[in-house]
């Protein structure tokens, strides 16, 4: 269906993918809600604010798939607490995008770290959130924003093209100097 371009709006791949986007978005506001509410004493340092930026980069990633697979979302930024709270109707991209992606990028950018260790690889960093923002100012039509970002990224000489551009298809090369998001699968 898919490569024939038959398939329709209610086949099971396409209500699939956002069914599990909205799980993504529930998860992110959890934790963004809780880490609110924590108490700032079991928190060392920025772990509170780099714990919170990691949950609103996944939902700027998450909303910016929502926005741009089906052309609007429903907009949550928060948990529902009752059925009202489940009906809202449709947000335009550029809704989602002001609201939502740009300032939770925004943060993550500010928050994040440059990199983790080899323990907490495939995290999301400062040049996830950086990319992904840049990204979301190239799709916005924004081309010197987006450049000045994307050159904040190359400028910090934390990622590099790999000799071979093989070793971004292989999984024997995972997380390589070439990598600024990746996600980590196991069988």
């Amino acid at each position: 269906a898919f490569r024939n371009l038959t398939y329709t709006d209610a086949q099971t791949h396409v209500t699939d993918k956002w069914n599990e986007l909205y799980i993504g978005i529930f998860r992110a506001n959890q934790v963004i809600e809780n880490i609110a509410n924590a108490d700032p004493n079991n928190f060392e340092g920025e772990s509170k604010n780099i714990i919170e930026a990691q949950a609103r980069f996944l939902r700027a990633f998450f909303y910016f798939q929502v926005a741009h697979t089906y052309g609007k979302g429903v907009l949550h930024t928060s948990v529902p607490e009752k059925d009202a709270d489940l009906n809202k109707s449709l947000s335009s991209i550029e809704e989602i995008t002001n609201q939502v992606i740009i300032p939770d990028l925004t943060f993550a950018k500010d928050y994040l770290p440059m990199k983790w260790d080899d323990e907490n690889v495939g995290r999301a960093t400062w040049g996830a959130a950086t990319s992904m923002l840049g990204k979301v100012h190239l799709y916005s039509g924004e081309h010197g924003d987006a450049a000045a970002l994307f050159k904040e990224v190359i400028d910090s000489e934390i990622y590099k093209l790999v000799p071979n551009v093989m070793d971004n298809f292989t999984h024997e090369n995972e997380f390589n100097d070439e990598s600024i998001f990746e996600v980590a699968y196991s069988a």
